[in-house]
């Protein structure tokens, strides 16, 4: 598939890329842990947050889930401690997505999920893994991305071989103001996939290999 940084994921020269392990676009299990994601209860991780409509702060969030989806996950940046001189986040909160399946020392994974990042005071979002001593962010984005609570959502997707087991997570770091509820939708986890750089300019410079998975 095409996605909006112009690259493709494309069948691998070891196989197909039908290996999916897990897919969560629904989430309604999140709470139980019992799916792809659990909401982690290490390194003093706050809970990410199920939602079907739009986050309960103004200018910030997204209005929905993603196109054909039921629910999403976002962090809630409202109601957190501030230095009284900056009324900024003295210690911003770090929400943590951990993957139920632990990623397989020399295998290559491709992780994909589906962001929205609307808020002018936006935090990061990384997808990261760790063997519990050391941590590596194989993803990250930073900064506002959409405009507007309306505007699409953006898909990202990356391939990582680990040189050991590893703990796979997604991290939301929020930003310094209430203005930074980012959410993840339609997160999958497969194997035996490879990113290949094949996509030009535009849309239409994708080889037939991708698929167009919209805007």
């Amino acid at each position: 598939m095409c996605i909006r940084d112009r690259i493709c994921i494309s069948p691998s020269r070891h196989g197909p890329m039908s290996n999916i392990i897990g897919y969560a676009d629904d989430f309604s299990n999140i709470v139980t842990g019992t799916g792809l994601l659990k909401n982690a209860t290490w390194q003093g991780a706050e809970n990410w947050v199920l939602s079907s409509g739009g986050t309960p702060s103004p200018s910030t969030g997204p209005i929905g889930p993603h196109i054909g989806g039921t629910n999403y996950l976002f962090t809630e940046a409202t109601g957190w401690p501030k230095d009284f001189w900056t009324q900024t986040y003295s210690n911003p909160p770090n929400y943590i997505l951990e993957f139920n399946h632990t990623v397989i020392a020399n295998i290559e994974y491709v992780v994909e999920l589906w962001y929205h990042m609307h808020g002018d005071h936006m935090g990061t979002l990384s997808i990261e893994m760790t063997d519990g001593s050391t941590t590596e962010v194989i993803w990250s984005k930073s900064g506002e991305v959409q405009r507007a609570q309306g505007d699409p959502w953006r898909h990202a997707a990356v391939a990582f071989t680990p040189s050991t087991d590893m703990t796979l997570f997604i991290r939301g770091l929020v930003g310094s103001n209430y203005k930074s509820d980012m959410a993840i939708d339609a997160v999958r986890l497969s194997t035996n996939a490879s990113i290949n750089v094949d996509c030009a300019g535009s849309w239409s410079d994708c080889t037939s290999a991708c698929e167009a998975v919209g805007a």
